[in-house]
């Protein structure tokens, strides 16, 4: 269990550090990796611990410009966003109606 709780602390630590000191487009050149966190925001396939973080901002970037987001996390999604509309235009418009805008 120890171990587990190291690897997850040792993630965690990457996504919200070493991804952006590594370069996101690391990241973005790996089709199967991108493709791998598409279907967990979609919803059609389970979620790595990278696609769940992503998965927890999303709706804060999508609907408040990453208000609430560490300076580092609304960076990469920004980036994150521009690659979706630019490289993936239909599934950017299928995850965009997953978190529609807030109604209140």
């Amino acid at each position: 269990m120890k171990m587990q709780t190291i690897l997850v602390f040792v993630a965690t630590l990457f996504v919200v550090i070493g991804a952006h000191d590594l370069g996101v487009e690391t990241f973005l050149k790996d089709k199967t990796f991108v493709n791998k966190e598409i279907d967990c925001m979609l919803n059609k396939a389970p979620c790595d611990i990278i696609g769940q973080m992503i998965k927890d901002i999303l709706p804060d970037a999508l609907n408040n410009d990453c208000g609430h987001c560490s300076s580092i996390q609304a960076k990469i999604m920004r980036r994150l966003m521009d690659f979706m509309e630019t490289s993936h235009p239909e599934l950017n418009r299928q995850i965009r109606e997953l978190y529609p805008p807030n109604q209140g």
